[in-house]
């Protein structure tokens, strides 16, 4: 396994994902084609289904933090889903942990945890990840709302408002 370099902490290291050897695999070929591809590194992003809950996560978390000795703070926020359509049903539970560095507020971990699908929202968590985003950014993005599908409010933009003000920032 070819080790990747982790975003959340520019560290190298082996990841047994299959989005990541996929990953791997696309920009070899493109090597091998000629084209000069760099593998930028992974968030580590994954998700899964166990005993009626979804889970997903990405990048650095508690664990993550104490092993490779990376200054972490976390926020944890609830909410219950909103929508009435489809399969999901209104009031269910939603738990979010964002995880981001404590001298430059940047974003380096979420986890995502259900009874309701919420796993795609990891992906903006991901994303962050990539472009060094930092809690305002996330306070501050326009999610997408309509009233019978989503909270007014997401919960990713709902955890970095909590993060900001847990850190005295004005909101």
């Amino acid at each position: 396994m070819t080790k990747t370099q982790y975003a959340a902490t520019g560290k190298k290291i082996s990841l047994a994902l299959a989005s990541v050897a996929h990953h791997q695999a696309k920009i070899a070929v493109h090597n091998l084609l000629g084209e000069q591809h760099l593998l930028g590194g992974s968030q580590g992003a994954s998700g899964l289904k166990l005993a009626g809950y979804y889970f997903a996560s990405t990048g650095i978390n508690q664990y993550l933090a104490d092993f490779w000795q990376v200054p972490v703070r976390s926020t944890f926020v609830t909410q219950s889903t909103l929508s009435t359509l489809g399969d999901e049903a209104a009031g269910v539970p939603v738990y979010f942990k964002l995880y981001y560095s404590p001298k430059t507020l940047e974003i380096l971990g979420g986890q995502i945890l259900s009874t309701a699908d919420q796993t795609q929202q990891i992906n903006t968590i991901s994303l962050a990840i990539k472009l060094h985003a930092i809690l305002r950014d996330l306070a501050d993005t326009d999610f997408f709302f309509q009233a019978d599908l989503t909270n007014y409010w997401n919960i990713i933009a709902v955890a970095a408002d909590h993060a900001l003000t847990e850190n005295g920032v004005s909101q």
